[in-house]
């Protein structure tokens, strides 16, 4: 799902029993709304992975439930509930809980590069 959806990333977890997610996908066109529900997991974007998928695109999250971590570029910036960060596809990344929770709820939003330079020029 997280491959064909958003962007390739490479997800693990200590939980060998009972990791369950749910996620659906919204495509509006130029632009993919995907909600995700998960356990605690890690979650990383390498470089391996950018190189074999890398659709130049600003990924949006928004923080459901639970508190994360997201380290991309050098900053970290950690976010709770409400909580919403921007990141692009083409730099390594890793996101993990930083407070442990039961559940996490975020919804992503993709939106390539190109969509928005035209969007930009158009005003």
């Amino acid at each position: 799902m997280t491959a064909s959806a958003m962007i390739p990333t490479a997800i693990t977890s200590d939980r060998t029993e009972g990791f369950r997610t749910a996620a659906a996908v919204l495509d509006l066109g130029p632009v993919q709304i995907t909600p995700l529900t998960y356990p605690t997991l890690v979650t990383r974007r390498t470089p391996r992975l950018i190189r074999r998928r890398d659709p130049g695109s600003y990924q949006v999250s928004l923080t459901v439930n639970g508190t994360m971590r997201l380290s991309q570029g050098g900053r970290e910036n950690d976010f709770g509930i409400g909580g919403l960060t921007v990141y692009g596809s083409s730099q390594p990344l890793v996101g993990h809980p930083s407070v442990f929770s039961r559940a996490f709820r975020t919804a992503y939003g993709a939106s390539p590069q190109e969509y928005r330079r035209m969007c930009a020029q158009r005003r």
